[in-house]
């Protein structure tokens, strides 16, 4: 998350949940990050048997 350092945080859970449960990581690619990030998150997720979920940051309306 943009501003959070919960790097650390998010590899133990990972650590604790793998091999329990099905796993999914989230990437938004947005202006604030890059095609860079998106392969180190790829990276993780193959590390810890997640499958990888992406979508694109939009600037719309919540209700």
């Amino acid at each position: 998350m943009r501003g959070k350092d919960g790097y650390n945080s998010v590899i133990r859970v990972l650590e604790s949940l793998h091999g329990k449960l099905l796993i999914s990581v989230m990437f938004t690619l947005s202006p604030y990050n890059s095609f860079a990030d998106l392969y180190l998150v790829a990276g993780i997720g193959k590390s810890y048997s997640a499958d990888l979920r992406s979508g694109i940051y939009n600037n719309i309306a919540f209700f």
